[in-house]
């Protein structure tokens, strides 16, 4: 029984151990010898555990969160709004500089105006606990401290009605978010309910071949780049000639208030979220909260800044810069190709991104092969599962027929698509 081990370690009859007790844990238990009960000639024999559970050993995480109170949201919304926009633009030289101060400046009035607090993060914290559910925890344990039966019994009842508004609460802000198809966050809510974590949100990432992160690092950053192997800026320079007397496409005010305006407020801030980040970009990204809150106020000088930037087809290198997460596809991965990099850019970036998708998808949705589920709103693998079955199932109806299918996947197929190629192809779409 080698994969046994003994936790009964003082006589239980006579000086001798007659009764034994074992485990798969080593020096999991620690027993005490205790008097026999009634006429009984064995000893009692206590085990208290030497363990300390998993739940004793996290630590409580102590995080800096900001407080958007009413008050100081509609601080921050006076401040954009008396802020005079026209002098950005007027004592910037270039659109790098323009689009750099402006950004820095938007989270320099948050961190200003938007006061922080600090909150601990137990692990045992449910997801509908709140502070009146812990000062009713407070005043029941000083209750049954100082032996007061009357408020004890106050406190505890008076606890179980909080802790049921917490959950009436909690479940009433889950149904609006599946009323409001915010079937992301509505998951999420529910994986926390039932205590599923997340294995990828781990931040510690290892791979056997590699003694340390550094080392998996470079190579992680060598293999996403193995595609960068051509130089394509001579095609870039033809296109952006070829393009530079054409008429240029406009965002109007509306479609950026209006996206800005679905920005959701938990959005991930991208290249800031860490103080090495911080560090490393001289521009700060906005998070989603201010985007959404202060669209009103906001919208007017990046109307201008998006307009620019396609007017001079130029990109500000502060949107360019991203933070590429290697996630693992499998619970374990063995090869570098089973991590799939998920890059975090800037929000403002990506509402940008949007707004000239969906300009582009203005001329060319036409051109598009109706079987193309993928990459398209409203469609999905269903979708396609379906259509094949159905095209599959009519023609099989026929006596004598028979179908072969053929399935091919392309290695990395979006990253192996040349960029002059993909805008030559939508140029002859417009035309």
């Amino acid at each position: 029984m080698s994969d046994f081990y003994q936790y009964v370690t003082c006589p239980t009859r006579r000086g001798k151990i007659l009764d034994l007790c074992y485990g798969t844990v080593r020096d999991a238990y620690k027993s005490i010898q205790l008097p026999p009960l009634g006429s009984v000639d064995h000893n009692c024999i206590q085990l208290i555990p030497k363990y300390r559970s998993a739940l004793r050993r996290e630590q409580v995480q102590i995080k800096e969160v900001k407080e958007w109170t009413e008050e100081s949201v509609m601080c921050l919304q006076e401040c954009y709004d008396c802020t005079v926009w026209d002098t950005f633009k007027e004592s910037c030289n270039d659109l790098d500089e323009l689009t750099d101060v402006v950004c820095s400046y938007v989270a320099f009035c948050r961190d200003m105006i938007i006061p922080c607090k600090q909150i601990k993060i137990y692990p045992n914290n449910k997801p509908w606990a709140n502070g009146s559910i812990k000062n009713c925890i407070r005043k029941k344990r000083q209750a049954h401290k100082h032996g007061n039966a009357t408020d004890f019994h106050a406190a505890t009842k008076e606890l179980k009605t909080e802790i049921f508004k917490a959950k009436q609460r909690y479940k009433s802000k889950l149904e609006q978010k599946m009323a409001e198809n915010n079937l992301g966050s509505a998951w999420s809510s529910m994986k926390t309910i039932a205590g599923i974590k997340n294995q990828s949100s781990s931040s510690h990432i290892s791979l056997e071949g590699f003694k340390s992160e550094n080392e998996l690092a470079n190579a992680l950053n060598c293999f996403y780049n193995r595609f960068d192997t051509f130089d394509f800026s001579q095609e870039v320079d033809e296109l952006q000639y070829k393009l530079k007397n054409d008429q240029h496409t406009y965002i109007t005010y509306r479609e950026v208030e209006n996206v800005f305006y679905r920005t959701k407020n938990n959005k991930s801030h991208g290249p800031d979220n860490s103080p090495v980040d911080r560090c490393r970009f001289s521009c700060e990204s906005i998070c989603g909260r201010v985007i959404k809150l202060c669209t009103r106020e906001l919208s007017p000088i990046f109307h201008f800044i998006f307009n620019k930037s396609l007017q001079t087809q130029y990109v500000p290198k502060v949107w360019k810069h991203a933070v590429v997460v290697p996630v693992p596809k499998s619970g374990r991965p063995k090869t570098l190709n089973d991590f799939r990099p998920i890059a975090l850019t800037s929000i403002v970036m990506k509402h940008f991104e949007r707004l000239v998708r969906s300009q582009i998808l203005s001329h060319t949705e036409h051109a598009l092969d109706p079987m193309q589920f993928a990459y398209r709103p409203n469609r999905g693998v269903e979708d396609a599962t379906l259509t094949l079955l159905h095209v599959l199932l009519k023609h099989l109806e026929g006596s004598g027929s028979h179908a072969q299918i053929l399935f091919i996947d392309f290695s990395s197929a979006l990253n192996t698509i040349q960029p002059n190629i993909l805008v030559n192809r939508l140029l002859a779409q417009l035309t």
